[in-house]
């Protein structure tokens, strides 16, 4: 009698075990941790501002200057980008979407495709203008077309950035060109490049080093040397100006693991290059993606 009331008392503990095992839900989370045998090291970039960011977590990695307003020059354009992409996700455009060059457009200086006055291109053929060789006109009449005024679009931009919560940012244009009001800091434009990111026809472009236009006769080539030098950078957008300097939020993605690294103010385009070589050098060889379980 009494090892069967044993087994009676035993019974319920096993069925409450195997209720609390039901209950409790193992999760696992990627965090970023430091790589085993890994070594940090002090990093010194030769830039007015920079920052390396984890892709997935949004973490800040390394900074420099991160919340100094300085000129993006055409790393504006990440933003003008983003609410392309966005355009085609809410429906208000389409890729195959037939666009007019205004006058307003076609006599935008700076980097261009040359847009004549008239010319039509659809809306994926001006986006990729924009994403790789960094055409003012383009952007303009991008602008013009989805929300049918340069100004509107401004509009948008700013207010986009206050949605993202960047704090350091204000938009004058849609292509970068300066203006003593036009604004950006290394932090906010890692954080428009996050966003974009999500938006993979975004990076087919960013990612192509050589393409054309205007069937096979305007050829492109990418303002980013980094999508030929770097192994997994596919993006993301370069600007200079006098008072910008040289200027390149890029991007990698390895096994997996991905990186935003932006430079602003570097003396010359291959000092950019170096530095984001540098950055993502840093967060490849000394972080690593985790597994971490946790009770939910």
């Amino acid at each position: 009698m009494g090892n069967r009331r044993e087994m009676r008392m035993k019974v319920p503990q096993k069925l409450s075990v195997r209720v609390a095992a039901l209950i409790l839900v193992i999760a696992v989370v990627l965090v970023m941790a430091p790589r085993p045998g890994g070594r940090a090291y002090a990093l010194e970039i030769k830039a007015r501002a920079a920052v390396l960011m984890d892709y997935e977590s949004g973490r800040i990695i390394f900074s420099q200057n991160p919340d100094v307003q300085l000129p993006p020059a055409s790393v504006t354009k990440l933003m003008t980008m983003l609410l392309i992409a966005e355009s085609i996700d809410s429906g208000r455009a389409k890729w195959d979407d037939l666009i007019r060059t205004s006058k307003n457009a076609a006599g935008m200086g700076g980097s261009q495709v040359y847009l004549r006055e008239g010319e039509e291109m659809t809306l994926a053929e001006m986006t990729k203008a924009i994403a790789m060789v960094s055409a003012n006109d383009a952007s303009t009449a991008v602008a013009e077309y989805l929300y049918g005024s340069v100004e509107l679009f401004i509009q948008k931009m700013n207010q986009r950035a206050q949605e993202l919560g960047l704090k350091n940012t204000n938009f004058q244009n849609e292509h970068g060109l300066p203006d003593p009001k036009h604004y950006s800091s290394a932090h906010d434009l890692a954080l428009i490049a996050r966003e974009l990111i999500r938006h993979p026809k975004i990076l087919e472009w960013t990612s192509t080093w050589i393409s054309y236009l205007r069937d096979g006769e305007f050829f492109l080539r990418n303002t980013n040397d980094l999508i030929q030098s770097y192994r997994g950078a596919d993006g993301l957008k370069t600007g200079h100006t006098e008072e910008a300097g040289y200027c390149l939020c890029a991007t990698a993605e390895v096994e997996g693991l991905r990186f935003i690294s932006v430079i602003m103010g570097a003396e010359t385009n291959q000092v950019r290059v170096d530095e984001s070589t540098k950055l993502l050098n840093y967060g490849f060889r000394n972080f690593a993606r985790a597994a971490v379980a946790s009770q939910g």
